[in-house]
């Protein structure tokens, strides 16, 4: 267990990642206690890795369900955002998932404003404003929408090799 770990992640996002809509627009996100105990979790929990030869997270797959309004759009946004530009993966492909490409791109919209509500994250990034990417030009990293709705687009989208985050998960099949 490194708790400097996860306090790193809960920082950043603290730092780097504003709202965007809502009576808090503008600000900087303050994590709920939830939020930054899930964190926590998934970041500061690692084990050595012979393969890798240094220590790598112990998780690989989390879940994080909390009733609505209670910013987990906003906090995804973050989340893959921290992955894209602070995680120190070079090339990182960071994917936000959804059922429908709407619902796919309300997340998607809250990590685009916060990178334009961002000095430093707009500085080191490239927002396409018509798909919703975002490139971390300093890694050589991407956000990209990927969404399931139908069964060809579902199809062609095997062999994914990324972070990914799923919004509104009970309703993706």
């Amino acid at each position: 267990h490194d708790g400097e770990r996860g306090e790193w992640v809960c920082s950043w996002i603290e730092s780097n990642c504003c709202l965007y809509e809502g009576d808090r627009a503008g600000e900087l996100i303050e994590l709920y206690p939830a939020q930054r105990a899930f964190l926590m979790r998934l970041f500061s929990w690692v084990r050595w890795s012979d393969e890798c030869d240094q220590y790598i997270r112990r998780f690989t797959h989390a879940s994080y369900w909390a009733a609505k309004k209670n910013g987990k759009s906003p906090m995804a946004a973050a989340v893959h955002l921290y992955l894209l530009c602070a995680d120190g993966e070079p090339g990182q492909k960071v994917y936000m998932m959804a059922n429908t490409g709407l619902q796919a791109r309300i997340a998607q919209r809250h990590a685009v404003n916060m990178v334009r509500m961002s000095p430093s994250l707009s500085a080191d990034c490239t927002i396409n404003g018509t798909t919703l990417d975002i490139i971390h030009r300093p890694s050589n990293s991407r956000v990209e929408v990927v969404t399931g709705n139908d069964r060809r687009g579902a199809d062609s989208k095997h062999g994914y090799n990324g972070s990914v985050c799923i919004d509104e998960m009970h309703v993706v099949t």
